[in-house]
C-alpha cells in the first residue's frame, strides 16, 4: 500500500498536486473503514484522519490537505511531513484500521 502511495502522490507531480493526490487516496481509503467518510468536508474531515489517538491533521501536518492543492507553491518541509504522515494513514485504512 505504502508503494502505491509514494507511486500516486510522487510521480513528477507539482507540490500542490502532490497534496491532491495524497487527498483523492485517503478519501478512497477511507471508504473502506467507513462508506461517507469521504463526503467528509474540513475540520471533519481532518478529525477523522486523526484517528482515535493523534491529532497530526487537525492540529498539524495533515491540515494541508484543507488547502494545500490550491495554492500556488508549497513548502517542501510541509509537503515532506505530510507525505509520511498520509502515506502511514492511507495504509492503516487500507488495512481496514480506523
Amino acid at each position: 500500500w505504502r508503494r502505491l502511495f509514494e507511486v500516486e502522490c510522487h510521480g513528477g507531480l507539482a507540490p500542490p498536486e502532490q497534496v491532491a493526490a495524497a487527498s483523492q487516496l485517503l478519501r478512497r481509503a477511507a471508504r473502506r473503514v467507513d462508506p461517507r467518510a469521504d463526503r467528509l468536508q474540513g475540520m471533519a474531515w481532518l478529525r477523522f484522519l486523526d484517528g482515535r489517538k493523534e491529532r497530526a491533521f487537525s492540529e498539524g501536518a495533515g491540515a494541508l490537505l484543507l488547502d494545500g492543492g490550491y495554492r500556488p507553491r508549497v513548502d517542501p518541509g510541509q509537503l515532506e511531513a505530510l507525505r509520511a504522515l498520509a502515506a502511514a494513514r492511507f495504509v492503516q485504512l487500507m488495512e481496514g484500521r480506523r
